[in-house]
């Protein structure tokens, strides 16, 4: 299989496309400088608690608290406490290897028993800040590497539960240890099977100077301040997307370039050459010929093989996916096994957009009825095949007699086509808009009332370019109706500021006296 990076970066955005025999599987799209982004740590203080949720808000200096619960406090948190304490109080760099770790917090405790109101922490990002909701933070420092993840304030060397290897396990469990400072934890990740000791240590040493940056910042460290910020667009993206079936990564910044080939100059030198730098004066996606598939990820109605279809809506609460057989052609006769067909090869290609969407949340999928118990176990069976090869968390339950699948995925950060398109200026996320001809009667009686019973004159209207040419359509069109009607000339305005909903009656003095009465502006939205 054929596995393709292509890294498009732009004044604003850093784009980073994972291709799998020239189809998109994971596609990333993050705001540069972007403030609360997962692995962020900041320095924060702790608010209020929320008993009834063990929890705590936290400010980290966004306008709503983070959010941290006490499943997410370090074990450690006594020992973090304490650090965090001393350092600020002695405003100078405390060497973490040089502490006595205090005994771990209870797992069943309460988080106001173990913090204080107004005590400062060290807090990582775990969830970015998705429309209402505020991020989610966590005590549990982990700073993730190619080949292992550092954990401060701990002792534990864990092997991933991919390397099933006994020998193997216990040779990283050795090497990694042999090198491990004091009070620094690690597990040891699945891409670190059959590396030597150099190439561990190098990993290692790249983070310890991560974790030297959080310690030498929070001296000086005011309440909100950051402390190390983690950037998706070069080593976090690699360490997720890169294996050794990438035989090609394509980046068209000279910048970023050198960033990655620096980087597995040091991790892996003999994979440098598969890096290149596109040069060409075309965007790159469209040199590559994928522009077109990217436009399709905001579309909400998917092709799926075959000739079937899904619809995909999001909401704040929940993501519906609607399968539909369309013109779906197979050679079975029977309802059920076209039904059958319909659903397998939806499922599969639900599955790929939950993982290219970065979906999360609740997901109801509402897939063609089925009668018979075995076709619904062989869908329920593939859908949780298939999410298990997504690295996000999921859990997929049994199909309901509605033939309805219900599916729970992390939702770390927000859903691609939340960050990619904003509410319709028109419909205000509705989807509908009122008939031109159901428009024109209200603006019809506006009209009436304002040249009969006000007896305005030399008035002047302006409407959207697609109203303008339905209220000229015809040689009796609706603008000379007004006119015979009211027997004064009536000006009308195509103006494309205005959305297909929208008009305005000027008076002469060019003010305006009428709008659309039935319109939801953005701010009434907002306030609701």
């Amino acid at each position: 299989m054929a596995n393709k990076i292509i890294f498009n970066v732009t004044d604003e955005y850093n784009n980073i496309l994972l291709l799998k025999d020239n189809e998109i599987t994971e596609y990333y799209k993050d705001r540069k400088n972007g403030n609360y982004v997962v692995g962020d740590i900041y320095l924060g203080k702790i608010v209020r608690f929320a008993p009834s949720m063990n929890a705590a808000f936290v400010d980290v200096g966004d306008e709503r608290n983070g959010f941290l619960h006490y499943s997410d406090l370090s074990p450690s948190t006594k020992t973090v406490s304490s650090f965090v304490d001393k350092t600020l109080k002695k405003k100078q760099k405390i060497d973490i290897s040089s502490l006595t770790l205090a005994p771990l917090i209870h797992k069943n405790g309460k988080i106001n028993e173990v913090l204080r109101p107004n005590q400062k922490v060290i807090v990582q990002v775990s969830k970015e800040v998705i429309r209402s909701k505020g991020v989610r933070i966590s005590s549990e420092l982990t700073l993730p590497g190619m080949y292992m993840v550092l954990i401060p304030f701990s002792n534990e060397i864990n092997v991933s539960a991919s390397i099933t290897a006994k020998e193997e396990r216990h040779r990283l469990k050795q090497l990694v240890a042999s090198i491990l400072p004091a009070n620094f934890g690690v597990v040891v990740r699945t891409a670190a099977m059959g590396k030597k000791v150099k190439q561990l240590n190098q990993d290692l040493r790249r983070l310890l100077k991560k974790w030297d940056k959080v310690a030498s910042a929070l001296p000086k460290a005011e309440v909100s301040n950051k402390l190390l910020g983690e950037s998706r667009s070069v080593t976090s993206v690699m360490k997720e997307l890169f294996d050794e079936n990438c035989d090609q990564i394509i980046i068209d910044d000279k910048k970023t370039y050198q960033e990655i080939k620096d980087y597995l100059h040091k991790m892996l030198p003999e994979r440098e050459k598969i890096i290149h730098l596109y040069k060409g004066k075309t965007p790159i996606f469209d040199y590559l010929n994928i522009r077109n598939k990217l436009n399709e990820l905001l579309a909400p109605i998917v092709k799926i093989k075959g000739g079937g279809y899904i619809i995909i809506q999001q909401t704040d609460a929940l993501c519906a996916i609607d399968v539909n057989t369309g013109n779906f052609i197979v050679d079975e006769e029977s309802q059920e096994d076209v039904a059958l067909s319909v659903n397998l090869a939806a499922g599969q290609e639900v599955a790929r957009q939950l993982r290219l969407r970065d979906i999360g949340g609740i997901i109801v999928v509402d897939f063609v009825g089925m009668r018979v118990p075995k076709n619904k176990k062989k869908v329920y069976e593939m859908m949780k095949t298939l999410m298990d090869e997504d690295p996000v968390r999921s859990d997929v339950y049994p199909l309901s007699k509605l033939c309805l699948m219900e599916i729970t995925r992390a939702r770390v950060r927000p859903a691609l086509v939340g960050e990619n398109t904003e509410i319709c200026p028109s419909c205000y996320g509705e989807g509908k808009i009122q008939l031109a001809i159901s428009l024109v009667g209200l603006l019809e009686e506006q009209l009436r009332l304002l040249l009969l019973k006000h007896k305005l004159r030399n008035i002047t209207i302006r409407v959207h370019p697609y109203i303008y040419a339905y209220l000229h359509q015809g040689f009796l069109s609706k603008k000379r109706q007004w006119m015979l009607s009211y027997w004064q000339w009536i000006r009308i305005v195509p103006d494309d500021n205005l959305s297909v909903i929208e008009y305005q009656i000027l008076n002469k003095h060019k003010e305006i006296v009428a709008t659309n009465p039935t319109i939801k502006y953005p701010q009434a939205v907002a306030a609701g």
